[in-house]
């Protein structure tokens, strides 16, 4: 079995750190995604819910209101700067606990149903990964989770690395298939089989689009655009200026003005909502 030790290192250094700083940004866009997978989970009064990378904290307290003071919400991540501000944002919550533990080896509680919004394409090993979710779960228990479809479907992830590639005269592209990451279930058949090999059953993996919020303003939104995502990868590897940084900016922001309503940038996104049952 492959461990999380590469994936452990990055969200505990800069990767992390920059979804703090980019919490308010990254939960707007991502609201309608993480709402998808939740009508799907359905959670009710009562029940104990595991939130596997829970991140900051946005899908836990989402969570921690459908599951009410008698349930609760487990929040797992391996990145301590994004579980101190989790356990901020969720400290007079009686009923929602905050763990540092990789979900793909650690000792899980006992829980009713599991979901995540994108925290779980980064296991080097899924199959361990989701049989070790499973374990946790009741036979009957319900899995919901959401993750990207292909980087050419979303814009939200893939405009500002288009415009990074011209610039860079490089090629800005998801990793290799199935490699850790956030494409990394973008093809279905891959999810659909791992989830049985690890004991889950009526796996339903569903396309759901829609277009998505990016900041409030487009010059905001082309400043967080290029730090995220392939985009940011792009630049960070290549050492690019902020003289250089500012002019792709500037670029990327005429790009997002036909998508703007209101003056607010919206982005198609392409993700998979998937749901299954513990066997």
């Amino acid at each position: 079995m492959s461990d999380n030790g590469t994936q452990i290192r990055r969200w505990n250094e800069d990767s992390g750190q920059r979804w703090v700083d980019l919490e308010g940004h990254l939960d707007r866009q991502l609201a309608p995604l993480g709402e998808a997978a939740l009508t799907a989970l359905a959670p009710v009064a009562g029940e104990r819910v595991l939130d596997v990378g829970c991140g900051t904290g946005a899908t836990s307290l989402r969570l921690a209101e459908r599951v009410g003071p008698s349930g609760l919400v487990v929040g797992v991540d391996v990145s301590r700067p994004m579980l101190t501000r989790a356990r901020e944002r969720t400290a007079e919550l009686g009923h929602v606990q905050i763990l540092e533990a990789d979900a793909q080896v650690a000792p899980l509680p006992a829980v009713d149903a599991a979901f995540s919004r994108f925290g779980v394409m980064f296991f080097a090993d899924p199959v361990a990964a989701f049989r070790n979710v499973r374990a946790a779960l009741t036979p009957g228990g319900r899995l919901a989770f959401v993750c990207w479809r292909r980087l050419e479907d979303n814009p939200v992830m893939g405009l500002a690395g288009e415009i990074v590639a011209r610039a860079l005269g490089v090629s800005v592209a998801a990793a290799e298939p199935r490699a850790p990451g956030p494409f990394a279930f973008a093809d279905d058949a891959w999810p659909r089989e791992f989830l049985t090999r690890a004991g889950w059953g009526d796996v339903a993996i569903t396309p759901f689009d829609t277009r998505v919020p990016v900041t409030d303003h487009p010059a905001t939104a082309a400043r967080f655009l290029v730090q995220m995502g392939p985009a940011g990868t792009a630049l960070r590897e290549a050492g690019v200026d902020a003289a250089r940084t500012t002019a792709i900016e500037a670029e990327v922001e005429t790009a997002l003005e036909p998508h703007l309503r209101d003056g607010v940038p919206w982005l198609p996104a392409a993700v998979w909502v998937v749901t299954a049952r513990a066997l």
